[in-house]
């Protein structure tokens, strides 16, 4: 689409030759629908230049472009002599004007389209562009349209892409930039490009006292510090990154005017909390300060002053050299997000000829409250839970979270989600689909494991917006609701292994009755039914009983205690009409199983079970039962400094407890008796190898480095020829340890790629050390001496190179003043003796020509290079 008429193209034409107007700008676009999206073109300009524009021609990047006219100001004449709208002067600035371009463009499916506006010239005078009235002014934007990211509006800027500052004084600047989209930002220095979008040649950064940087997170452009007046251009780009993929760029032009001026820069204080509660309304101070006790005019800027989000910005009071503001939000739960709202606060001092600006951003965060609970009941082995809706019905729904831990945790305003190490577990999602009125709910029955009384079990509510496998937002943590079911269930309080053996080990268990149970809702008689099962097998009765008030001890005989863990359960019935009837079962309760993992001179040992009651810490016990270790939280430890091939025995003893009254405290239970021989099974430590080319003797030179107590017996080299082939064991170094340096010769082929694994006296290999590579250009590759004297003497009777390395092949060709070859060899040595290839004479004294192909090694494959050049013929 190219859309201009006769007027338009001789505008253009006339003035592109003396244009010398623009000073800097950007282009932002925002998604309409489907394929089509709203381009805004932005330059600030030189306001009295005739070449002023009242169009400008777009390039969409998908090979059409556009006349757009400008599209802000009031109508009248411009400085170019042509009736349109005159744009807007920059104020308190001298000679600045603002023009805005804004069009809409419908491309024709997805693809990558860099939008671009190239328009003659630079303002005169530009310090960093050598000739800047005669360089195009070039900015470029990336559009990228893919339906599986999702539709995307560009970042947007809130500062004009001019600024001020003074001589041998720290300026800082910043765009002003957010995203209406919430996708993650950072920052970049480009080089200022001029025709056809490329570097401007001879373009430098503006030269500083001490350092000039753009920080990539908050865009703050530091200047330490001009040291010279006059006007300066640099470029960045404001990328943009949604789930890990950068999805586009708007690349910035702006220029900075440096001034001689004394006065300071203002300087801003803002106070206020950086986030907010959906609900509640967000409160700042800003103030303004000058040491020059200058007035001082203060601006503020951020997505949050849209009209639809509602946030006020008001001057309260402005006096010499202090200006005080305030800035209020209320917010709700429409402006919940993940992404961080910035406020960006502009400060100008009022009293110089140049007004000199100061800038500070600051960070707000939205997030939505705490879920509120209404009530928790403790029914037969199950505790249902209910909370209020939440006040954000725009929630996709809850997590529901559950300890057994003693939580005395108290969020903070802005903390959200559970933190980790509490010990809750997220054990349900609610979603909010499909539910009615001003409840929900959720019965926690403690899943396969079952819920214990005697248990005193925490439960926290997070809401949360987005998927539930991969949420967006999380709101505050509810306050905690602690809940301990009735002891309406018998309650299995030991499992302890007595005796270990593969056939006669034995395990006692005891119950607990129920001591709550509603006999008028469960009337008698009643029994119980005892479950077993071994390393997760089917679950088979091992004991039933009629005598369920009183505590029953089973020992359960004749098993494998020494290769088996055991689960148990209990099932408790009534017969009211003489038939079983089913009321409840308990926890289940498994014995602690111990296994050991042999290792040098030491044991690792790790263990595991699955109790009603809370597992404090543990004891490891010898076979002798001397305490090898106590108080272990985990559930492993490690036994050293042991001898190898010797037999260790060990069992744990576990204390733990019920957080009710009513139960046996401490809880007592031992595993059974485990026994292992340490042996060296630990590889050694991995090599950490390094690589040094000679280029003198051509061989690549490896060492590396290993700790000394290690039992090393030696080491395999391995080498890769070329980056698409495999590594390959070239040499070994075995029964010395300490021959730590390894010189490998390729056939003069300096390229290639090297790891070692070290190999200890058991046999035990290491994993592969760093990898190392030489990649073939670390050396001068061939070097052609321009003089050489074949006299016979025996120095220099030969032209040969000074030096080469990695070649496989030459093809030189040596020709005299007239073109005629003299001389050709696919030798990388040459050894021209001097002789003419057709008559076998020597060549007379004189300057010959050789053109010399040269074909190399390297490690990303083979190359070929093209030498020219002279050769000085002396006798």
């Amino acid at each position: 689409m190219r859309k201009f008429v006769l007027s338009s193209l001789f505008f253009l034409l006339a003035f592109g030759a003396f244009a010398t107007h623009n000073r800097g700008g950007e282009i932002t676009f925002r998604h309409v629908s489907g394929y089509t999206y709203e381009i805004t073109v932005t330059t600030v300009t030189y306001s009295p230049s005739g070449a002023d524009r009242c169009e400008l021609e777009v390039s969409w990047g998908d090979g059409t472009s556009e006349i757009v006219g400008r599209s802000n100001g009031e109508y009248g004449v411009s400085p170019s002599g042509y009736y349109c709208r005159c744009g807007e002067m920059l104020s308190g600035y001298r000679d600045v004007r603002i023009n805005k371009y804004v069009t809409e463009h419908t491309y024709a499916g997805n693809g990558q389209f860099v939008i671009s506006v190239e328009d003659p010239n630079r303002n005169y005078g530009v310090i960093n562009i050598p000739n800047s009235v005669n360089v195009p002014f070039y900015i470029e934007t990336l559009l990228v349209i893919d339906n599986f990211m999702g539709t995307n509006s560009s970042p947007l800027t809130t500062m004009y892409p001019v600024d001020r500052a003074c001589v041998n004084k720290l300026f800082v600047t910043n765009a002003g930039a957010y995203d209406p989209d919430g996708d993650s930002l950072s920052y970049e220095l480009v080089a200022c490009k001029g025709a056809n979008g490329v570097d401007i040649a001879g373009y430098t950064i503006p030269p500083a006292s001490n350092s000039l940087v753009l920080d990539p997170v908050s865009g703050d452009f530091i200047w330490d510090a001009p040291i010279m007046q006059g006007e300066y251009n640099v470029a960045y780009r404001i990328y943009e990154w949604r789930r890990g993929y950068c999805i586009g760029y708007v690349t910035r032009d702006f220029q900075i005017q440096v001034y001689a001026c004394g006065q300071e820069l203002p300087q801003i204080q803002i106070i206020g909390n950086n986030c907010v509660i959906a609900g509640d309304t967000l409160v700042l101070s800003i103030i303004a300060t000058d040491v020059d006790n200058d007035l001082i005019d203060v601006e503020a800027t951020g997505e949050i002053f849209d009209e639809d989000m509602g946030a006020v910005f008001k001057v309260d009071s402005i006096t010499q050299g202090k200006t005080v503001c305030s800035l209020i939000w209320p917010v709700d739960c429409n402006d919940v997000s993940s992404k961080i709202y910035t406020l960006h606060f502009k400060a100008t001092e009022r009293n110089h000829s140049i007004n000199l600006s100061n800038y500070a951003h600051y960070d707000i965060r939205v997030i939505a409250g705490s879920p509120q609970w209404i009530l928790s009941e403790a029914i037969i082995g199950k505790i249902e839970l209910y909370w209020e809706r939440h006040k954000c019905n725009n929630v996709a729904g809850y997590f529901v979270y559950r300890t057994s831990m003693a939580d005395n945790y108290e969020a903070s305003y802005c903390e959200t989600g559970i933190p980790y190490g509490l010990g809750y577990k997220k054990i349900a999602t609610v979603m909010t689909s499909g539910k009615g009125g001003s409840a929900f709910s959720y019965t926690d029955d403690g899943g396969t494991e079952g819920l214990s009384p005697g248990i005193i079990y925490s439960y926290r509510l997070v809401a949360f917006y987005g998927n539930e496998d991969s949420p967006s937002i999380l709101s505050k943590s509810s306050e905690k609701i602690s809940v301990m079911l009735k002891k309406d269930l018998p309650v299995i309080t030991k499992v302890s292994v007595l005796a270990t053996d593969s056939i006669d080990g034995e395990i006692e268990v005891i119950i607990s009755p129920p001591t709550e149970l509603d006999t008028l809702i469960y009337p008698g008689p009643y029994h119980y039914i005892l479950y077993r099962n071994a390393n997760g097998g089917n679950y088979e009765i091992l004991h039933a009983s009629y005598d369920i008030f009183n505590d029953t001890i089973v020992t359960d005989s004749k098993i494998n205690t020494l290769n088996c863990q055991f689960d148990y359960f209990v099932e408790l019935y009534n017969e009211p009409d003489g038939s079983d009837c089913l009321i409840g079962k308990s926890k289940n309760a498994s014995s602690i199983y111990l296994a050991i993992e042999p290792r040098d001179r030491k044991l690792a040992l790790s263990w595991n079970c699955s109790v009603p009651w809370i597992n404090d810490y543990y004891n490891i016990y010898n076979s002798d039962k001397e305490l090898i270790a106590d108080s272990i939280v985990g559930n492993s430890y490690v036994v050293g400094e042991l001898e190898n091939g010797r037999e260790y025995c060990f069992m744990i003893e576990s204390t733990g407890y019920f957080s009710a009254g009513g139960f046996v405290n401490p809880v007592i239970n031992y595993s059974q008796v485990k026994c292992a021989i340490p042996e060296d099974v630990d590889p050694p430590f991995v090599p950490v190898l390094f690589l040094d080319v000679d280029c003198e003797e051509t061989v690549d030179i490896l060492r590396w480095t290993i700790p000394e107590n290690d039992d090393i017996d030696g080491y395999y080299i391995y080498f890769q020829k070329t980056f698409d082939s495999d590594f390959q064991l070239i040499d070994s170094l075995l029964g010395n340890p300490h021959d730590t340096v390894y010189t490998y010769s390729n056939d003069n082929k300096l390229a290639g790629c090297y790891y070692v694994t070290a190999i200890d006296v058991n046999g035990n290999c290491s994993d592969e050390s760093n990898i190392v590579c030489a990649y073939g250009n670390e050396c001068p590759n061939y070097i052609l001496p321009n003089v050489f004297t074949p006299n016979g003497d025996g120095y220099n009777d030969l032209f040969v190179p000074k030096t080469y390395s990695s070649v496989e092949k030459v093809e030189m060709s040596i020709y005299n003043r007239q073109g005629r070859l003299v001389f050709e060899t696919s030798d990388p040595e040459i050894k021209w003796d001097g002789k003419d290839i057709l008559t076998g004479n020597d060549v007379s004294v004189g300057v010959y020509f050789y053109v010399c192909v040269v074909y190399s090694y390297s490690y990303d494959g083979d190359y070929q290079t093209v030498m020219r050049g002279v050769i000085h013929v002396m006798r």
